[in-house]
C-alpha cells in the first residue's frame, strides 16, 4: 500500500531475501542529535524507522500495529485503518514495503512538529493471502513528492498527514 493512501496491490517482493519487516523487532521511532549527522539524515533515518513500522503493521495486516507508525486519530492513521480494512476484506496481507527515498528537504521544523519534504519510490509488493500465496502483484511505484507531516507523541514521532506536492 502507498503512502499516499491509495489502495492498489501490495508489497515490495524483494529480490535479495532482506528481513522483512514482520521479523524486525518493534522499536518506537525517535528522531534525536546524532555527531555529524545533518537534520536530513537525522530525519531520513526517523522515516526509516516509520516506513518500517507500517511495513510490518501490513504484513501482519494487524490494525493495532498501525499505531507505531501513524499518529492515533490522525489523517494519516485514519486512511491506513481505512485501507488496511479493505485488504483484510480481500482475505489479504501486504509483503515487505520497501521504500526509496530520493529526496529529504526540512520545510519546518518545532519541537513537536515537522514537515518533511520528500521523493520517495515504493518498491514492487504483493498481495498474499493468508498462506501466503500470490493474489495480485503490484509493481514498482514512479517517484512521487509529498510533505509529511510529522507530530512528536509520548511514543516517538508519527506521522500525522500526508499532502500530496505538485509543481515545484
Amino acid at each position: 500500500p502507498s503512502r499516499d493512501r491509495t489502495p492498489d496491490s501490495a508489497a515490495p517482493a524483494p529480490q535479495s531475501a532482506p528481513p522483512s519487516a514482520a521479523e524486525v523487532p518493534a522499536r518506537d521511532p525517535t528522531a534525536s542529535p546524532v555527531a555529524n549527522q545533518s537534520p536530513e539524515q537525522i530525519w531520513r533515518a526517523v522515516l526509516g524507522e516509520l516506513d518500517t513500522a507500517r511495513s510490518r503493521a501490513f504484513e501482519r495486516a494487524d490494525e493495532s500495529l498501525l499505531g507505531q507508525s501513524d499518529a492515533p486519530g490522525s489523517p494519516a492513521y485514519n486512511a491506513d485503518v481505512a485501507l488496511m480494512r479493505q485488504v483484510v476484506a480481500k482475505g489479504a496481507h501486504a509483503s515487505a514495503l520497501r521504500s526509496e527515498i530520493l529526496a529529504l528537504q526540512v520545510r519546518d521544523e518545532q519541537p513537536n512538529r515537522t514537515v518533511l519534504r520528500v521523493t520517495e519510490r515504493l518498491a514492487a509488493y504483493d498481495y498474499l493471502d493468508a498462506r501466503g500465496q500470490l493474489l495480485v502483484h503490484q509493481p514498482a511505484k514512479a517517484p512521487q513528492r509529498r510533505d509529511l507531516a510529522l507530530i512528536r507523541t509520548d511514543s516517538g514521532w508519527r506521522v500525522s498527514e500526508t499532502i500530496p506536492v505538485t509543481g515545484n
